[in-house]
């Protein structure tokens, strides 16, 4: 969300300055949201990607999101290597991992003229695919998995690409005319609401969460297998991934 964000400020700066201005000043921003927050481990990852995509493309590089998070992690290692046993740091970047291979996958396809309903669907395998990979994390350190999850990402994160350039735009304009920020942050305001709403009515099913309780040795084993083979899969018949799939999420639980 806050490399949307910082590339939502940049193409509005980009109206006033050259790029690599544009990109200083939102690296900027960025660093003083940081600073109020606390530099979480999510938030500061986010922004050194950001920083780490800049400086490539000041040096002529193509910007690669996955090499940059890979860039971040082994820097956040170094100065600090106790943060690989948090859970924000593994969560973080296992999440941003999965989410950014998906990206790639779909840039990889090269086709622009894509109807909504494959994009729905696309939307739903890339949330089965998340979850699926961060199974072994949640079940690790939180003894549940949540089959409700590639649901609640195909909602989410296509909303989050609206919502948030528009909260964005509100506080642009509130201070310039605050009625008129009101206003527009009124259409933001009414979709966080809904999404809100909606995770609350998922956590109410009963089977919401499965639990697990802590995976065995055995459990793992399997599960690097599949997920091995899942992979080399991957640019195969899509019932073959499916079932490996399904099998796995069996032999896990």
């Amino acid at each position: 969300h806050i490399s949307i964000f910082g590339g939502f400020l940049t193409s509005l700066f980009l109206l006033v300055m050259r790029r690599s201005r544009a990109e200083t000043a939102s690296a900027a921003v960025l660093f003083l949201y940081g600073a109020l927050t606390g530099f979480p481990v999510s938030c500061t990852r986010a922004i050194y990607g950001f920083l780490l995509s800049g400086i490539g493309r000041m040096f002529g590089r193509t910007p690669d999101k996955l090499t940059c998070t890979t860039v971040t992690a082994a820097l956040f290692l170094v100065f600090r290597p106790v943060w690989i046993l948090q859970q924000g740091f593994i969560l973080s970047f296992y999440c941003a991992y999965v989410l950014l291979y998906t990206a790639h996958r779909r840039e990889e396809s090269n086709d622009d003229n894509v109807s909504v309903k494959r994009k729905v669907l696309e939307a739903l395998v890339a949330g089965v695919r998340f979850s699926f990979f961060l199974m072994p994390v949640q079940a690790t350190m939180f003894y549940t998995v949540s089959p409700m999850a590639p649901l609640l990402n195909a909602l989410v994160l296509p909303m989050m690409e609206l919502l948030l350039p528009g909260a964005a735009l509100a506080v642009s304009l509130s201070a310039v005319w605050l009625a008129l920020g009101r206003l527009t942050a009124g259409v933001s305001y009414f979709g966080f609401l809904m999404i809100d709403i909606i995770t609350k009515c998922l956590d109410k099913l009963s089977f919401s969460v499965l639990v697990t309780g802590k995976p065995g040795i055995i459990n793992y084993v399997l599960y690097l297998v599949i997920a091995v083979v899942i992979v080399l899969l991957g640019k195969k018949k899509r019932r073959e991934v499916y079932a490996v799939a399904a099998l796995a999420f069996v032999c896990f639980l």
